[in-house]
């Protein structure tokens, strides 16, 4: 290449960063749900916490610790779900519905 080819080429490499750079972020229409102005990559990244009380009971307690190690495992979906490593806690964040 020479200099009048690697000058063009640098320049179109200098307007191709500098468009890039003003350009608005693309649109993810599965996330429309995200109210305006909020973060959405924390939004998304962050675990809320469980919508669950104290137990009562040591009795209640250990049955809550059943039902949360079910609801956080694979194998409780079976099959190809399973293989894949998607439970309930996938889609059901913080066991939110």
């Amino acid at each position: 290449m020479d200099r009048q080819g690697a000058r063009i080429a640098a320049v179109l490499v200098a307007g191709f960063c500098a468009a890039a750079a003003q350009a608005a972020p693309l649109p993810i229409r599965a996330a429309r749900w995200i109210a305006p102005g909020r973060d959405a990559a924390k939004l998304l990244s962050e675990k809320p916490a469980e919508c669950l009380a104290k137990a009562a009971t040591p009795e209640l307690g250990y049955r809550i610790e059943i039902g949360r190690a079910a609801f956080n495992t694979p194998l409780l979906l079976g099959g190809q779900a399973a293989r894949a490593g998607i439970e309930c806690e996938s889609c059901h964040r913080g066991g939110r519905t």
